[in-house]
């Protein structure tokens, strides 16, 4: 497997950035669900923390995948 982007395949970096970010936004929906039925606790405080860091995470990795789009070439 290649690193970079090629003119028929994706590599593994764009490949990275797509699994990371869909699996992450697929644990921001579940915990925002379970935390939806949760009462208000010092532990589902703690879970609102995470949930807004990976929201954070999510952000920053459309960014750079946003950034190695524009810096590779795009298979056709």
């Amino acid at each position: 497997m290649k690193l970079h982007n090629t003119v028929f395949a994706y590599g593994v970096i764009a490949k990275l950035f797509h699994w990371v970010m869909g699996l992450t936004i697929i644990g921001l929906l579940a915990l925002g669900l379970i935390m939806t039925g949760l009462e208000k606790t010092p532990a589902t405080f703690e879970l609102y923390g995470i949930h807004k860091a990976l929201g954070a995470l999510v952000l920053m990795v459309v960014v750079a995948r946003f950034l190695w789009r524009q810096i590779t070439v795009v298979p056709a």
